[in-house]
């Protein structure tokens, strides 16, 4: 096992150890901290926290953690650190048994790191990811290759200038509450986010800008909303910058404080309808050559006493009647004759 320092942070390598004692050699921490226990191997793993932590967390390729904040803040050891750095081929997924967990950087952070950096697969169950920092910060920055799963817990921004996550992989939104307290959106995305339910709204008084910001950079980023609340007295979604426009934008539901903010963003298909947005009816359109609605003749039907026969259609059997009285005429004009002629 070795020591090796990287700035004011010790991160310990080693094997797999269980408890409270040897959780900063498990994990990459700070080495006097004992406020996370741990349990199993690095391939599947259990921290949990059972006070505050001020930590660097750091989950290398290969390794899967399960962090349970319990109810407790873990904090980014250093005001130039995130708190969690997941790696390519890394797995975290971060619950909360007791509620009001947090997970944050420091108060007076100086530079644009993130709370959560991910390259691999993170999972948040639970819990609240602060954001701060400076410009460019974000409180989850999934970056090209990560993956994002967002299936409950919450997103805060907590000063100006900072997104609540910043996603340039791919991230499925199921649930959630993702809150703009200041300017920049709580959502940015720069490649693939599909949305499917959650509560995204703005609050204070401070000037908000768009509550979700999509393709501000790449203009090929895809924007899929399903389902969810959008609360913003200011812009819902900006779609790309001030000087171009942004990538793909399709909107099949949902529900806006201002839906004509969102009206051209709709997929083909969808509008909206008495303050919902529906799927268009679909109109089938009329062929000129279809005759099925031209009046149908019935050939079986035979005269009334106050019909003309020349009204009755001429089909094969009437034809046949007409010729039987005809014969009948005839014979009955040849009797008539031969006897006059006797």
């Amino acid at each position: 096992m070795k020591k090796v320092l990287i700035g004011m942070m010790a991160v310990i390598t080693g094997f797999t150890f269980v408890g409270k004692a040897n959780a900063a050699e498990f994990a990459q921490l700070k080495s006097d901290d004992n406020n996370i226990d741990v349990v199993g191997e690095k391939t599947d793993a259990k921290l949990t926290l059972n006070g505050e932590a001020n930590q660097v967390i750091e989950v290398k390729a290969g390794e899967k953690f399960t962090i349970d904040l319990k109810g407790n803040v873990l904090e980014a050891f250093c005001k130039e650190c995130s708190a969690i750095i997941i790696d390519e081929g890394a797995e975290v997924i971060i619950e909360d048994s007791e509620n009001g967990g947090v997970v944050k950087r420091k108060s007076d952070s100086n530079n644009n790191a993130s709370t959560i950096s991910n390259s691999g697969k993170l999972t948040i169950n639970g819990g609240t990811i602060e954001a701060t920092g400076t410009e460019g910060s974000a409180g989850i920055w999934n970056q090209a290759k990560g993956q994002l799963v967002f299936n409950g817990g919450s997103v805060k921004t907590t000063a100006k200038n900072v997104w609540g996550i910043n996603n340039a992989g791919e991230a499925d939104i199921y649930n959630g509450t993702f809150i703009q307290t200041e300017n920049y959106s709580v959502i940015l995305n720069e490649n693939k986010m599909n949305i499917q339910n959650g509560i995204f709204q703005t609050e204070g008084d401070s000037p908000h800008n768009s509550l979700l910001t999509n393709g501000f950079s790449n203009h090929e980023a895809t924007l899929s909303i399903v389902d969810g609340s959008f609360d913003n007295k200011d812009l819902i979604i900006w779609n790309g910058n001030d000087e171009n426009a942004g990538g793909k934008v399709e909107i099949t539901g949902g529900t806006y404080s201002d839906y004509d903010a969102i009206k051209n963003l709709l997929k083909e298909g969808y509008e909206i309808k008495d303050g919902e947005i529906v799927q268009k009816e679909e109109v089938t359109p009329t062929d000129p050559t279809d005759d099925s609605d031209e009046e149908t003749i019935d050939t079986t039907k035979k005269p009334t006493s106050n019909e003309k026969l020349d009204d009755v259609p001429k089909t094969g059997n009437g034809l046949s009647v007409t010729l039987i009285g005809a014969f009948i005429l005839m014979l009955g004009t040849g009797r008539f004759l031969l006897k006059n002629a006797k």
